[in-house]
């Protein structure tokens, strides 16, 4: 065989094996390319567990009880930007807010849907702003969300007392006794709710029970005696002359 036909030969060989591993270059890059397809689909969205919201409210009140209200906030804000459509969130805000921020927050809670912490909440703000009807109905309202607490009760004692309805005190403060007896706020509401319907012994031992649970504490010594200084005999209906 001479050099040309080797020439030849060799080229055509050269050229076969050139193209067999193009091709075999090509389907391989191919088959990587839908491999790497198949095994690198776009990120999934990040599913939020459906408690997260929740315990970052609850994480923020925590935070509230320990008095890092920085990061208390910082936890109500995240819970806030998983789901503003929710009432939790804003009413914990709420607690850190005063004046007119705290009742826009409550009425942003509100708007959400019902919600008892806020319309509690808010029941205590109207009382504080002396605007006790309000308070009544935003009271009323927690109660039937189910916040039936003793400090819910006496708030409303306290709002019916000041509009002069004393047997209306009366009830929600006998309940509010009997859910917590150690509260010495609610037996001297009750003492200024039996005074007012004329009910003067039983004022009395209300008073002189709420410095016994405190021991001689000064708020209370303080309303006991306010009621002794000015007591009315004439005020009485079951026939008291002194309240003693």
């Amino acid at each position: 065989m001479n050099n040309k036909k080797f020439k030849y030969i060799f080229f055509c060989v050269a050229a076969l094996l050139l193209a067999e591993a193009l091709f075999v270059y090509l389907n391989r890059a191919e088959l990587d390319f839908h491999i790497v397809g198949r095994t690198l689909p776009p990120p999934p969205a990040i599913q939020v567990p459906a408690d997260s919201y929740i315990d970052l409210v609850k994480q923020g009140d925590s935070y509230l009880i320990d008095n890092d209200e920085a990061k208390a906030i910082e936890s109500w804000d995240a819970a806030i930007a998983l789901d503003p459509e929710r009432p939790e969130a804003y009413t914990s805000q709420s607690k850190v807010a005063t004046g007119t921020e705290e009742m826009q927050l409550l009425n942003l809670a509100l708007s959400k849907g019902p919600y008892g912490l806020a319309y509690e909440l808010r029941g205590y703000a109207n009382n504080d702003k002396e605007k006790y009807e309000l308070a009544i109905a935003d009271l009323t309202k927690a109660l039937e969300t189910g916040v039936h607490t003793y400090s819910v009760y006496e708030s409303r004692a306290f709002s019916y007392l000041n509009l002069g309805e004393f047997a209306l005190s009366l009830d929600d403060i006998n309940e509010s006794i009997r859910l917590n007896q150690e509260d010495s706020h609610a037996w001297i509401l009750k003492g200024f709710a039996l005074y007012g319907l004329g009910i003067c012994y039983e004022a009395a031992d209300a008073f002189y029970t709420a410095v016994d649970i405190t021991k001689g504490g000064q708020f209370e010594d303080e309303m006991r005696d306010e009621f002794l200084n000015n007591f009315n005999p004439n005020h009485c209906v079951d026939d008291s002359t002194t309240p003693l």
